[in-house]
């Protein structure tokens, strides 16, 4: 390191820090030529393969983004779709349900009617079988009072009178019984 030392301070003119003589401008003529070579030489050999390269970088980020962007379309469209279904599904779902209440209020009053109709016609059966009974009871009861005045006429009759006034009195009875009318 030393002889280095020596080298470099040996070359140099005294009172300067480096010699700018003919010999060094030559050099640093030679190492820019060399610098420009070099820059040609790796612009040419590398400058097309990195820009091909940052070229399809480029496309294939952009291609990306344009991928995402109409998947983003897409299923922004989906979205929507769906939104619509479900809109749709809530209409009919309340459609539906609309339905069933009016069949339901309608069979309810079906119902209620048909309920009607039956006790009306229970009403008019147990007034008929009223009415039915009612005559059967009058009837029963002109029959036992027939019986019972036939009865007390007999015992009457009996205790009373003589034969020819019996004889009499039951022509006259049965005379009256044929002129009147008994209800029905």
């Amino acid at each position: 390191m030393t002889n280095l030392f020596i080298f470099l301070n040996s070359t140099v003119p005294e009172g300067r820090l480096f010699g700018l003589d003919q010999q060094t401008l030559i050099q640093i003529g030679i190492q820019l030529l060399n610098a420009v070579i070099l820059f040609a030489f790796l612009t040419k050999l590398l400058y097309k393969p990195v820009k091909e390269f940052l070229q399809k970088r480029q496309d294939k980020i952009a291609q990306e983004i344009a991928s995402a962007e109409d998947q983003m379309v897409h299923v922004d469209e989906l979205k929507a779709e769906y939104e619509q279904k479900l809109q749709d599904i809530q209409k009919e779902r309340s459609e539906i349900l609309a339905q069933a209440e009016a069949a339901a209020l309608k069979n309810k009053e079906e119902i209620i009617a048909q309920a009607k109709t039956e006790a009306a016609e229970i009403k008019e059966q147990q007034a008929q079988k009223a009415g039915e009974d009612s005559r059967r009871m009058r009837e029963e009861m002109r029959i036992q009072v027939i019986d019972y005045s036939a009865l007390m006429a007999e015992k009457f009759i009996q205790n009373e009178m003589d034969e020819e006034s019996k004889a009499k009195y039951t022509d006259l009875v049965t005379a009256a019984m044929e002129e009147q009318s008994w209800p029905s």
